[in-house]
């Protein structure tokens, strides 16, 4: 600070002063007679407007305020305040300033407080305040440098409290007018009521969410570079004050961004906009899970009916199938019952014509033969034998007893007669020809006569013929045993001495 004191009395002792106000004019009346119109002008000009321009402004001048300043702290002073814009302050325009410096100086300049009798010490008298006071603010870059620091500059942000939350408009309204002062962007949006619509309210936002402002602090710069005595000096200056004025105007940043975030939190147009978006998101939700609800009920219902639709039609072929079933049983019932009566009528035919015989011997013969027919014999068949037995008699029947008795012959022969890849009785035990496999002897001769009794015994159509068959040979190879060797025992027996 000492050495910034010492280089504001270097330039005020060589700073060059030159006449201004009523001395000024006289000087130029002194040169030229005729310059009265010149001057005229020239009053216009400094003054910026007329004398009636000057009575019409809001001006106020504090002599005590002034007397109390420090020409060394003139950062310190309230330049405003020094020309009397204590109102107007950063509303004031040029030619208000210019007005305002032109009062001040009719009024306190130096030679004129001397002129009046007063005791002037010019190096620390407080109309270098005034001129200090002038520069600044008649310099458009200086001006701005100091409005952004200017310190009846209220930066306070509200607090979140409950009178924020219920007075919201009326706690934040202010707030963001007075900072609406800082934008680069014109027009600012304002903050609005609480019937704008979403688009107005998201606009505002989204402005203020991107602030740009003006405001620098260089003014808070403790030297300046140009007072460096090398360049070596003025580059460090230069960053010093650079680094200083990028953390105040972070400072300034986020404090905005609080602002900002802090009145979004609080704001009840945001509330009613989420509440909405919820209950739009709730309302898509069910519509989603509606949808998917009855697409899932359609496929069900879908399902239900094919399956019902099988269903139906696996029914109805199962009724199909018992009705065929049933007709089917029917028939067959029908035909058994055809059968049956065909063979009663048959039997009785035969019964009534004593079995068509000439002596008793055939009886059992005949007898037997009619039921071979009647098991073997179709409907048709049976009908033809009715037919036949009815017309021609015994005749009749003989020839189908032969054609009956050919008939069991043939398939006897059919079942009993070798293959031809049936293994001959020379080469039954070679190996090589049975594939290793060890195979019973052929049946003899008396076997296969036995097989032949058995089965004309039990003609075909028989129930369990095969097993029966089976029984009866055994029977009569046992039989054939007994009755053969039965009378060789006995002999044996006889010859043997007591």
């Amino acid at each position: 600070m000492a050495l910034s004191e010492s280089k504001f009395k270097f330039a005020c002792e060589n700073h060059t002063v030159e006449c201004i106000g009523p001395f000024f004019f006289q000087h130029v009346s002194a040169l030229n007679a005729d310059a009265e119109s010149k001057l005229k002008r020239l009053k216009k000009s400094i003054r910026g407007g007329s004398s009636e321009d000057i009575d019409c402004l809001e001006f106020e001048d504090d002599v005590s305020y002034l007397k109390s300043l420090d020409p060394l702290k003139w950062k310190e002073q309230d330049h405003y305040h020094v020309l009397g814009l204590k109102k107007l302050r950063y509303k004031a325009s040029e030619n208000d300033i210019k007005l305002a410096y032109r009062k001040m100086v009719l009024k306190h300049h130096p030679d004129k407080r001397v002129a009046a009798g007063e005791t002037v010490n010019r190096d620390e008298d407080y109309f270098l305040c005034i001129t200090k006071a002038y520069e600044t603010l008649g310099d458009k870059k200086a001006r701005k440098a100091y409005d952004s620091v200017d310190p009846t500059i209220d930066d306070k942000i509200p607090s979140d409290n409950a009178n924020s939350r219920e007075n919201f408009f009326k706690v934040f309204k202010p707030v963001f007018d007075r900072n609406a002062h800082w934008s680069e962007i014109l027009p600012v949006p304002s903050l609005g009521g609480p019937t704008d619509s979403r688009s107005k309210v998201e606009k505002f936002y989204n402005f203020w969410f991107n602030f740009q402002s003006w405001r620098e602090f260089s003014y808070y710069d403790e030297e300046e570079k140009d007072k460096g005595h090398d360049r070596e000096e003025r580059r460090w200056i230069d960053k010093q004050n650079k680094a200083m004025r990028a953390k105040y105007k972070k400072e300034e940043m986020s404090r905005i961004r609080n602002l900002v975030e802090l009145a979004y939190k609080l704001d009840p147009r945001i509330a009613k906009f989420r509440i909405e978006e919820k209950e739009k998101k709730q309302a898509a939700k069910l519509a989603k899970q509606e949808a998917v609800r009855a697409r899932i009920e359609g496929a069900n219902r879908a399902a239900r009916e094919a399956e019902e639709k099988m269903r139906k039609k696996k029914e109805e072929v199962e009724a199909a199938e018992r009705e065929k079933l049933a007709a089917e049983k029917a028939e067959k019932e029908e035909m058994k019952k055809a059968l049956k009566k065909q063979r009663q009528t048959v039997r009785k035919i035969c019964k009534t014509n004593n079995y068509f015989i000439q002596t008793d011997k055939e009886l059992v013969p005949h007898m037997s033969n009619i039921e071979k027919m009647c098991d073997m014999y179709s409907l048709d068949e049976l009908k033809t034998l009715c037919n036949g037995l009815a017309n021609r008699g015994r005749e009749y029947l003989l020839e189908k007893i032969q054609e009956i008795d050919e008939t069991l012959e043939a398939e006897r022969h059919s079942h009993l007669t070798p293959k031809l890849n049936v293994v001959s009785k020379e080469n039954y035990a070679d190996p090589a020809i049975t594939n290793g496999v060890t195979c019973k002897p052929p049946w003899s001769h008396g076997q296969v006569q036995l097989l032949i009794k058995a089965v004309n015994l039990f003609p075909a159509g028989t129930n369990h013929r095969c097993v029966i068959l089976c029984n009866v040979l055994h029977a009569l190879l046992f039989l054939t045993f007994f009755f053969f060797f039965f009378p060789l025992f006995l002999f044996c027996c006889k010859g043997i001495p007591e």
